[in-house]
């Protein structure tokens, strides 16, 4: 709980100190889906090498105390679209009846920037768990960036959705398992310990790995997009964001219900803020 309200404060900040500078930074959020911090060397799993994500540790922030709000993906992209606790803002189901209706006067926080003068948009996914103008949080959703803004010195927010991770990735027949070939040794993955050690298991933690890698790449790719607008070279703060539920535990279990332990809640973020410091420690 104190986790959440410190990185709400810190981004709060950010933005309060930005809106009185001269030049105001941007923001740039890459999302994949589904993660937990047992699936990163930076967090100790040599399995799990993501050189993209480490190259941002290096030069950045790593958060070792951040934790899911919540362990299904639509109630966690709600608590990070609004830095608001689900049971409090009333969208703590993942299919509900009908999307919670925010407190008066109360506006997720992309709303708060582009009414401040950035340029908003989002790479697509949103799947929000409360009621919602879109147009009023991103000046773009869905195909587009910052270079679509008409104004090239107008600060810019973007969100980055990777869906390589998604707890659907693990769903796979019998023969799939049978005839897969995965990168990843089977025999080498950690199980939990309230996990069968059985060959499904193993396979799905090996492939897991392998989803893991992917994904890495892709951001990789994504943050060297061109040698004008890499993200390793231009002075902006980056932020990795892997704040959904979790692999494994958390979403649909043998018998779906939508549980959690908080071993596995523990998400992987780091953060390069240049504009602040070329390296923070602490």
């Amino acid at each position: 709980m104190q986790s959440l309200a410190r990185i709400v404060l810190v981004f709060a900040s950010v933005i309060a100190l930005a809106a009185e500078a001269a030049k105001r930074p941007n923001f740039v959020f890459l999302v994949s889906e589904d993660n937990s911090v047992h699936y990163s060397r930076i967090y100790g799993n040599e399995l799990a090498p993501m050189p993209a994500m480490e190259k941002l540790a290096a030069h950045g922030v790593v958060f070792d105390h951040a934790f899911s709000c919540a362990p299904v993906c639509s109630v966690a992209r709600s608590t990070l679209a609004t830095g608001m606790y689900a049971p409090k803002g009333g969208f703590q189901y993942h299919r509900r009846f009908a999307p919670a209706t925010l407190p008066e006067g109360f506006r997720p926080w992309s709303q708060i920037l582009k009414e401040a003068g950035w340029f908003t948009t989002n790479d697509r996914k949103t799947d929000y768990n409360f009621v919602h103008d879109i147009r009023t949080l991103w000046d773009i959703n869905g195909k587009g960036s910052w270079r679509d803004r008409p104004d090239k010195e107008q600060p810019f927010f973007h969100m980055q959705s990777f869906g390589t991770t998604h707890e659907s990735s693990l769903h796979f027949s019998a023969g799939e398992m049978a005839k897969e070939q995965l990168s990843t040794p089977k025999s080498a993955v950690q199980l939990a310990a309230y996990h069968p050690d059985t060959p499904t298991f193993r396979h799905t933690y090996a492939r897991y790995h392998d989803k893991i890698r992917q994904v890495d790449e892709q951001m990789g790719r994504w943050l060297n997009a061109s040698p004008r607008t890499g993200f390793w070279r231009i002075p902006l703060c980056s932020t990795l964001e892997t704040t959904e539920a979790c692999c494994l535990v958390g979403k649909d279990t043998p018998t779906n219900p939508v549980c959690t332990y908080r071993s596995w809640s523990g998400c992987p973020r780091t953060s390069r803020i240049w504009w602040i410091s070329r390296s923070v420690h602490g």
